[in-house]
């Protein structure tokens, strides 16, 4: 499997559930914004094809945390295989993004691929701006 073709490198765009909601502050400010989401659109993380060859790295910001995830093709492919995970691969386009103030999944998403739209905030904006402009 090639995720890069000419200069372009893919990426993989996982939307996806919030798993639960833990007990830190910030997630219990926003429990109610998190539960008004679009169903199974409240969570997204990016992944890439790693320098090693089979494996996948992603990256997952969470209120509290950033997480780097490195899996197997297998192993990412059940992953994303489950029904309420929507996946797309789009083309990483990076360049200046602007901050945005708060750091979210889905400004650490935007930032990774090199979308600069201000007005995307929740994981859903992001997945239908992604397939408008695929």
């Amino acid at each position: 499997m090639k995720t890069v073709i000419g200069n372009k490198e893919k990426a993989w765009v996982v939307f996806m559930p919030h798993d639960e909601i833990k007990e830190t502050c910030f997630q219990k400010v926003f429990y109610w914004f998190l539960n008004r989401m679009k169903k199974n659109f409240s969570h997204v993380a990016v992944f890439r094809k790693s320098a090693i060859d089979g494996w996948v790295v992603g990256v997952d910001c969470c209120s509290d945390n950033l997480i780097i995830h490195e899996m197997g093709y297998k192993q990412f492919f059940n992953f994303i295989s489950k029904p309420e995970i929507t996946c797309i691969c789009v083309d990483v386009k990076p360049g200046k993004i602007k901050a945005t103030g708060l750091i979210t999944c889905v400004s650490v998403a935007k930032h990774y691929l090199g979308v600069d739209g201000w007005s995307i905030i929740t994981p859903y904006q992001l997945f239908k701006y992604l397939e408008k402009n695929k």
